[in-house]
Parts: C-alpha cells; sequence; structure tokens
C-alpha cells in the first residue's frame, strides 16, 4: 500500500475575523472619504449606501470579511484591500 506524503494533502484553511462597528465608525470620522477609499472598493462603497450616507454596520461586515480572507490566503507579498472585494449574490448575500 502506498503513502501520500503530508507535502501532498491539500489543507483547509478558515479565517474569522471580528470587527467593532464603532472602529470602522470612528475611521470614517477620522480620515472620511481617504479612509473609505483606501479600504473599499467602488462597488462595495455602491453596495452599503443608505439614505444617510452609509452603512457602518454593512461596512464593518466588509473589512471582517477581507481581513478573514486574508488570514486564510497568507500572501507573501500581502494585500491591498481593494485586492479582496466583497460582492452581493443573485439574492442580495455577501
Amino acid at each position: 500500500m502506498t503513502g501520500v506524503a503530508l507535502g501532498d494533502v491539500a489543507r483547509l484553511r478558515v479565517g474569522t475575523d471580528l470587527v467593532h462597528v464603532s472602529e470602522i465608525s470612528n475611521s470614517i470620522e477620522a480620515f472620511g472619504e481617504r479612509y473609505l477609499a483606501r479600504v473599499f472598493t467602488p462597488a462595495e462603497l455602491l453596495t452599503c449606501r443608505s439614505t444617510n450616507g452609509y452603512s457602518v454596520e454593512r461596512l464593518a461586515a466588509r473589512f471582517a470579511a477581507k481581513e478573514a480572507a486574508t488570514k486564510v490566503l497568507r500572501p507573501d507579498e500581502g494585500l491591498s484591500y481593494h485586492n479582496i472585494e466583497i460582492v452581493l449574490d443573485d439574492a442580495g448575500a455577501p
């Protein structure tokens, strides 16, 4: 019987991240549009629009998803926040 070397086994990685909504709110208050443009893509900002500006809760969820994806991917060269975009499916879910 032939064994499989550990290096040949596919590995499953899971990333999780929690973000306090207040941290995102504080960053927007401190840095405004510059922060939003640095962290979120135009499409993400569009999907996070509300009648009174941006939904900070939606922005925080996208930020957490980007952080989790970075933990899973573990890029050698690092990633820009714009390298990961949270999009909506046909049902409107991220």
